[in-house]
């Protein structure tokens, strides 16, 4: 009689609620050379050191949620616009009536809630293992900008740096949220003032929004480690429907078209876009009955 396998499994961990979690493999972080505060020694580093690595790891897994809320709100402030355009309503009633349903319905702030859709719309931030709150600063620079910058600092060297780290040289590259100076008088007396940029690009990052209890793909994902194939099947579960899939493709369509505002038609675009017309016409014919 053949003797049966036991496949020996890693414990997890209860909580309180007597949920059984995960274990999370902890990711590296780097952290500042000096605190301001006396009682952040080397030592409590050390002690802390695991939590602060397990902490990370989550943090990480919840951004790949939080791309696909992005991903999910700018189909639905797509679907906002669309709509406007039906009613022969202006492109600003729009976005002032999505800001308000997000905020009520998601509790997420009109500018969070931009600044996500901001994420989604750069192609060069795809894939990098990065914080959600370190994406949002990463989106604030123009596209040449961006492109330099993950030039000069690798996915690698990203991985690891620290949030106010990553906010500083954003703004040290950003034309936009750098200081402008203006000077007045003459005679050799002017006088001279600072002032952070207007631009609405560059706004405060707010704190991550508070997400409804009942999002279970969000509580799931978060309780598993990054890497998982469990937290990936989590992550990628959401069936499409005809609505959202016209509502993403007309998202992606704006984009595309702003890209080649200027440009020629590459051999891709030019293929994807035969391929769309070729794919109406069968359509087309298949509800004719030929």
């Amino acid at each position: 009689m053949a003797t049966q396998k036991k496949v020996k499994k890693e414990k997890g961990h209860v909580n309180k609620a007597g949920m059984l979690q995960a274990p999370v493999k902890g990711t590296p972080v780097q952290l500042p050379e000096q605190f301001d505060s006396k009682f952040i020694t080397t030592d409590l580093i050390s002690e802390i050191r695991e939590t602060t690595e397990e902490i990370q790891s989550l943090l990480l897994t919840k951004s790949r949620v939080d791309v696909r809320i992005g991903e999910a709100l700018a189909t639905l402030k797509s679907q906002f616009t669309a709509y406007g355009h039906q009613k022969k309503l202006s492109t600003k009633e729009a976005e002032q009536a999505f800001g308000e349903f997000v905020q009520a319905v998601f509790n997420i702030g009109d500018t969070r809630a931009n600044e996500y859709i901001r994420v989604t719309k750069k192609k060069e931030l795809e894939g990098l293992k990065l914080t959600i709150s370190n994406l949002v600063e990463l989106s604030r620079l123009p596209d040449d900008a961006l492109g330099e910058f993950l030039e000069e600092h690798p996915a690698e060297e990203l991985s690891t740096m620290s949030f106010r780290k990553m906010q500083t040289l954003v703004r040290e590259n950003n034309e936009n949220s750098r200081p402008k100076v203006s000077s007045s008088g003459g005679g050799g007396g002017g006088s001279r003032s600072v002032g952070r940029s207007t631009d609405a690009e560059e706004t405060p990052s707010a704190p991550a929004p508070v997400l409804p209890q009942g999002n279970v793909e969000r509580e799931l994902a978060v309780l598993m480690d990054d890497d998982s194939e469990d937290a990936t099947e989590i992550v990628g579960a959401i069936v499409e429907n005809p609505t959202v899939a016209t509502a993403k493709l007309r998202s992606a369509f704006e984009s595309f078209k702003h890209a080649f505002e200027s440009e020629k038609l590459t051999l891709d675009a030019e293929t994807v876009l035969s391929e769309i017309k070729e794919w109406h016409s069968h359509l087309t014919k298949k509800a004719k009955g030929v």
